[in-house]
């Protein structure tokens, strides 16, 4: 049985380098903490304004 032959590729220069730690890849820790935060405060209920067509419907 014959081998397969796979063509070699082309070299194209260095690999591009791996992103730096610096950038900016992730959220910070403290913009998850406030997220949480802001999550865990209860929602403020708005009082639910009526609509023209609610306040039709009722007469």
């Amino acid at each position: 049985m014959p081998r397969p032959s796979v063509p070699r590729l082309a070299p194209e220069g260095p690999p591009p380098p791996p992103p730096r730690m610096d950038e900016e890849v992730a959220p910070r820790l403290d913009d998850l903490r406030a997220a949480v935060d802001a999550l865990k405060r209860p929602r403020r209920v708005e009082p639910a304004n009526e609509s023209p067509n609610q306040a039709e419907a009722d007469l």
